[in-house]
């Protein structure tokens, strides 16, 4: 035998035996009915709250009613973003925040109009909701 048929028969015979290690996969065909129940489902379970940006916070404070105060007010306001007003409680303090912006620049002339009617108002890193998927 001469050495480079050697050389081949011991590379196919080594590649046949990793051949025989390979994992058997199965293919699964999804329709199109199931596919779209498995959207649906991802949809569902969709976390809309993991998303890093900006609020504009209208007021911090212990009383509750001057918190529900400032929220109503703004509610009054701005009512095209009536669902983007949060009052989270963290003791003792109430804060009142809004929006929902992705970057400081997208907020900043939300946050020059709400200087116009409140206090102390200055934009701060929140945990914001994602828009809704379509």
């Amino acid at each position: 035998m001469s050495r480079s048929f050697r050389t081949s028969f011991l590379i196919a015979l080594i590649l046949g035996a990793f051949g025989s290690f390979a994992q058997q996969g199965k293919v699964e065909i999804i329709g199109a009915d199931e596919l779209d129940k498995r959207i649906a489902q991802k949809v569902e379970s969709y976390d809309s709250t993991e998303l890093d940006g900006y609020r504009i916070q209208l007021f911090f404070g212990a009383d509750m009613n001057n918190a529900q105060k400032v929220k109503d007010k703004f509610r009054s306001l701005y009512p095209d973003m009536f669902y983007q007003v949060y009052m989270p409680y963290s003791q003792p303090y109430w804060r009142v925040r809004v929006g929902n912006f992705y970057s400081q620049l997208e907020a900043q002339p939300m946050l020059r109009k709400l200087e116009e009617d409140f206090e102390s108002v200055f934009l701060v890193k929140d945990k914001i909701e994602r828009p809704p998927l379509k």
